[in-house]
């Protein structure tokens, strides 16, 4: 069976509970969090973010567009409505 330890492999030096000759499947993280517990949080954080600024800038983008979205919505919903209904100078269509 695969990653079980054999008798004679702790007899021979390996340890029952550490893998023996095992390869990493995946490369080494390239940042990790500060382990300085004094800093805030953001401080600790803050080599994971140098460490993936593109991802970050991406996600940050996204999100102010998702913000000025939902503040658009409401906005657009009123000036359809003021038109059609009070107004009377259009159809809701175009607002829809």
């Amino acid at each position: 069976m695969v990653g079980l330890t054999t008798i004679r492999e702790i007899e021979g030096g390996a340890s029952a509970f550490e893998p023996v000759a095992v390869a990493l499947d995946y490369e080494a993280p390239p940042a990790m969090i500060d382990p300085r517990t004094d800093l805030g949080w953001m401080r600790r954080l803050w080599p994971l973010l140098r460490a993936r600024k593109a991802a970050f800038a991406i996600a940050i983008g996204f999100g102010l567009l998702a913000l000025i979205t939902q503040i658009a919505v409401p906005a657009v919903l009123r000036d359809g409505i003021d038109s059609a209904l009070d107004n009377r100078t259009s159809s809701l269509a175009p607002y829809v």
